[in-house]
Order: C-alpha cells, then structure tokens, then sequence
C-alpha cells in the first residue's frame, strides 16, 4: 500500500477482514484470522498482537521498521524495500 500511496494511487482506506475469529462456511469455526481471538465456547473475545498493530497504522497512518521489529511482521522477503 505504501508503494501504491508513493506512486500516487489515491488510497483513502483500508479495511481489515475480520475484526474477529468468525463461522465461514467452508472450514467452520477452525479458521483464525481476527484481529480479536473469539472463543465460541464462552463468547470470550482477546485482543491479538495483530489488533494492536491495526490500531497503530490507524492512528500513525504509516508502517515504519520500529513496527515491523515490534509486531514481527514477517512476509514478503523484500518489504524492507516497500517501506
């Protein structure tokens, strides 16, 4: 998305999928990808290390390496180069 903002796409939002841990129809509850861990036994919901760090890109609007050491965002072999 940095890439894109410097390049000069006009991005004005970004959403997340899923605020949190959902029922999809094709893997149940077994699928994990909230930003809030959601047990379906009790409803109990817990912030995940990924929450906090949407809340710093919302609040900062930037992905800076002190996040990236911070949260432990691993992926593409090459961010560093997309920062």
């Amino acid at each position: 998305m940095n890439k894109a903002i410097r390049e000069g796409v006009p991005v004005e939002r970004y959403y997340y999928w899923s605020q949190m841990d959902n029922f999809e129809w094709t893997e149940g509850e077994s699928a994990k990808f909230g930003l809030y861990r959601c047990n379906f036994d009790t409803q109990e919901r817990t912030a995940r290390k990924s929450a906090g760090l949407y809340a710093r890109l919302c609040r900062d609007k930037e992905l800076t390496q002190q996040m990236i050491d911070e949260f432990s965002i691993t992926g593409s072999p090459n961010l560093q180069s997309k920062l």
